[in-house]
């Protein structure tokens, strides 16, 4: 198999549509993407080698799987097989080891997943249960649209004061087209789950390769805020990094249900700790993020959360509990920092970097 058998897969209408999955990896302890490719699937899966030193052909039990490791620490797994066993796989794959995630897209980032594109199929899911008392206003809200325009009710949402809170992108569709290469017609979810259709594998990979630069950009600024200390040469440690703050766009109504659904160590948000109010308002935790085994320190405030990233953690982390706090608590909440929040709404990005150029 080669990339442009792959293409030609695509193009083929008699083939159902094409799924793409972009999973994180961090490949420290290896000496190739080879080696912890065979680590992630070890046990339950073959891997064969392609004419192409980057592709990766994974067969399991009833699943094909093309791995793309070209993106360096984002490897996309390209495959024609049912989306509901590609799901379970690779779900069972990646929880499994601290070293892979899936990406967490932000909101923003499924608004703005292709330039000059009209959304024609969107769906926004916010599940505040385990975060917001019963108390709360649209706690719960799921809505679903098909068809030209599909953003308008949700833009309409955003304008109300009690629902805006509770906007939060969760899957888009869109038809992608350029003359370069084709058309392409596109699905994503908020874990970069691709379903495309189209003639251009090569525009689905365009589409692929804009979402995962945009994602990358926004964790690597993350870990550019972590906290380290370098030692001086007549003594003492000179402090690096900066905290990194989030602000809420609601005060937190019930501190209690908020800090039990955040450190419950459930999905999706995987983190354990005991808090601590430090004082008058203000609570502290040594929290153990679960899912890749680092320590991060929090502090939460009436309308803020404060994050300590230790240097060599993994900026998904915090992306990561971003993401999620749109879905199941504020759909609104922003970085205190001007870069990250750009990087975040993508509010300075004309054409989304990885897109062809026009």
């Amino acid at each position: 198999m080669t990339r442009s058998a792959l293409a030609e897969r695509f193009a083929d209408s008699s083939q159902p549509p094409a799924k793409t999955f972009v999973v994180e990896t961090h490949q420290r302890g290896y000496g190739s993407g080879r080696e912890c490719l065979e680590a992630l699937v070890a046990d339950t899966a073959e891997v064969r080698a392609t004419d192409d030193s980057f592709l990766h052909e994974v067969r399991a039990d009833g699943i094909n799987l093309w791995v793309d490791t070209l993106g360096g620490r984002y490897w996309s797994f390209h495959s024609w097989s049912g989306a509901s066993d590609l799901k379970r796989y690779l779900k069972d794959r990646v929880e499994r080891r601290r070293d892979v995630d899936f990406v967490w897209l932000p909101s923003a980032h499924l608004r703005n997943v292709w330039p000059d594109t009209e959304l024609l199929f969107l769906r926004s899911d916010f599940q505040g249960q385990r975060l917001l008392p019963d108390t709360v206003q649209a706690r719960d809200v799921r809505v679903q649209v098909r068809g030209q325009d599909s953003q308008a009710l949700l833009d309409y949402l955003s304008e109300n004061e009690q629902y805006r809170p509770a906007v939060a992108f969760d899957r888009v569709g869109f038809r992608a087209h350029e003359p370069q290469f084709g058309t392409s017609n596109e699905a994503v979810d908020r874990l970069g789950h691709f379903a495309a259709v189209g003639d251009s594998f090569e525009l689905h990979q365009e589409v692929v390769r804009g979402v995962v630069s945009r994602y990358a950009r926004l964790v690597d600024l993350v870990e550019k805020r972590a906290l380290d200390f370098t030692p001086l040469e007549r003594g003492g440690l000179l402090p690096q990094g900066t905290p990194i703050l989030v602000r809420f766009s609601r005060p937190v109504p019930d501190v209690d249900v908020f800090l039990s659904g955040l450190l419950s160590a459930r999905e999706p948000f995987r983190l354990w700790g005991v808090p601590e109010e430090t004082y008058d308002g203000v609570w502290s935790v040594d929290a153990v993020d679960l899912h890749v085994g680092q320590r991060l320190s929090l502090d939460v405030g009436a309308d803020w959360l404060r994050v300590y990233l230790p240097r060599g953690a993994c900026g998904n982390t915090v992306v990561r509990l971003v993401s999620n706090l749109q879905h199941r608590f504020d759909g609104n909440v922003r970085f205190e920092d001007p870069e990250l929040q750009s990087a975040l709404t993508l509010d300075a990005i004309g054409l989304p970097s990885g897109s062809p150029a026009r």
